[in-house]
């Protein structure tokens, strides 16, 4: 009983007189809330799970119903930005526009997909 409530429940320093040395042994008996911890993570999945692939499908899905909704300027501007990779600088010299202007017309694009994604 004595090693079940003190060797494994315990967390304690072994210290070693000779080497001078301290070793720490944590608890050999864990807590869920610790088996949670990210740092204590024991079995994570390296897999999505099916509800997280059906979840992303439909983001996914709804994003591009979203898109779809938006004026074709708006639309190719977030194509640009966001599916080619060109930055607002380099649109700016290609399109003529300045970068502040097309900022302003990414935030607002990025304004209403957000409306229409956070109403369906």
């Amino acid at each position: 009983m004595e090693y079940m409530e003190v060797d494994l429940k315990q967390e304690r320093f072994v210290q070693d007189q000779e080497a001078g040395t301290a070793v720490f042994l944590p608890s050999r008996e864990d807590s869920y809330d610790r088996l949670q911890d990210e740092e204590y993570i024991q079995f994570a999945m390296d897999e999505l799970t099916p509800e997280a692939i059906v979840v992303r499908r439909e983001e996914i899905r709804l994003l591009w119903i979203a898109l779809r909704q938006l004026e074709p300027e708006e639309y190719d501007l977030i194509q640009s930005l966001y599916f080619r990779g060109m930055s607002e600088r380099k649109l700016s010299k290609q399109t003529g526009i300045p970068q502040q202007t097309i900022n302003d017309r990414r935030r607002r694009a990025i304004d209403r997909l957000k409306v229409f994604l956070k109403n369906n």
